[in-house]
């Protein structure tokens, strides 16, 4: 599989359904994934709230956008959480993204392109894991000018494939970061917006917020502690939940593992 190397991030992928900003400036996405964990609260929680201490709510109702920056902030303070998408974006269809991650680069998720197949990906530190399904494979293939034939997907399918962080094109840690995943959300405070009415939303008592330009709606735990639960536009969802719950990144076993060295020598499993 000659220059499999060159495409094996899968980057529309991985990235397409999250590079999408539901309305969202796309700036605010690289601004983000320039941010450090180390510039983040130190406040932590793992009771399912992601900060601790939030601030005290002040007198009387606050404004739409106070309330939803005020969220966004103790998004950010979190130590770890649960996203899920379900969004529509140019170049890559239909995505679904359900990822769990934390501010030290570990994560568990599934990445599902209408366009482009499916990868479950499963991040530690530097390494990096991915399994792709068949229409992954196709789709990784085809980006090398070298399609793959069914008898050498089935060979693959099942197996991971392992790419430690030298190896690994731009777009594939992005989809354990925090940084680009909550830059999604950057900006959304300066939209127009209203406050609306109370709702629940998982069991949880939430404030809902109306985007008037986007016609959508942000849904913010009510409280004194206010984070951000559910955003929903026209071009999709997504949810926040999981909040200080350890990842569960356990690297899969070493005979389900294939690295890009034998990929690129056409060392495929027989």
């Amino acid at each position: 599989m000659p220059g499999i190397a060159g495409a094996v991030a899968l980057t529309g992928l991985l990235t397409g359904c999250a590079g999408g900003t539901i309305g969202l400036p796309d700036e605010a996405v690289t601004a983000a994934a320039e941010e450090s964990a180390a510039d983040r609260d130190a406040d932590r929680d793992t009771t399912g709230s992601p900060v601790e201490d939030g601030p005290e709510e002040p007198a009387g109702e606050p404004e739409a956008s106070d309330l939803v920056e005020r969220s966004i902030d103790a998004l950010n303070g979190a130590s770890s959480m649960r996203i899920a998408m379900d969004l529509t974006t140019p170049g890559a269809g239909h995505g679904q993204v359900d990822v769990h991650l934390d501010d030290e680069a570990n994560c568990t998720g599934t990445f599902t392109s209408s366009e482009q197949g499916t990868a479950d990906v499963i991040r530690r530190g530097d390494d990096t894991w991915t399994r792709f399904d068949r229409s992954g494979w196709q789709y990784l293939a085809a980006g090398t000018g070298t399609p793959l034939d069914a008898e050498t997907i089935d060979l693959l399918l099942g197996y991971y494939l392992y790419m430690p962080a030298d190896a690994q094109e731009s777009g594939m840690p992005a989809t354990c970061d925090f940084g680009p995943l909550l830059g999604l959300m950057e900006g959304l405070s300066e939209s127009p917006m209203r406050l609306g009415g109370t709702t629940t939303h998982d069991g949880v008592p939430a404030r809902t917020v109306e985007l008037l330009e986007e016609d959508g709606t942000v849904l913010v735990a009510a409280g004194p502690e206010p984070y951000l639960l559910h955003v929903e536009t026209a071009d999709g969802e997504m949810t926040f939940s999981d909040f200080g719950i350890p990842v569960d990144a356990v690297p899969p076993p070493d005979d389900l593992v294939l690295d890009l060295t034998d990929l690129s020598s056409g060392q495929i499993p027989a």
